[in-house]
């Protein structure tokens, strides 16, 4: 990821951030594959892409000082901000979820 991210930056110098869809994995769930060498085999299930749930990297002197949240930041003027399509690029991220987030999941 990080050599993605370094010449994504190198390409585009108005470029202030990237921002990816993130794919939830509940381990909660339980492996679907035991024998898995990489944990990414071992914990297959997982949601599709989500927009609400994005996870970004960006270049601090970029960005409007203030607007970073959890998921989500504003490009200074004269910057823009690259959003990524899941064919592209993506983040995983696994987590172990409380029963009734499972079920909001399934």
């Amino acid at each position: 990821m990080l050599f993605f991210q370094n010449k994504k930056f190198h390409q585009d110098r108005r470029l202030a951030g990237l921002m990816f869809l993130t794919h939830m994995h509940a381990t909660s769930w339980g492996p679907t594959n035991p024998e898995g060498e990489l944990f990414i085999e071992r914990f297959a299930n997982g949601t599709t892409g989500l927009f609400d749930r994005m996870k970004f990297v960006f270049k601090p002197d970029r960005v409007m000082e203030g607007t970073c949240t959890a998921h989500s930041f504003t490009a200074k003027p004269g910057y823009k901000t690259c959003v990524f399509k899941q064919y592209v690029v993506d983040a995983l991220d696994y987590l172990n979820c409380l029963p009734n987030t499972l079920t909001f999941f399934s």
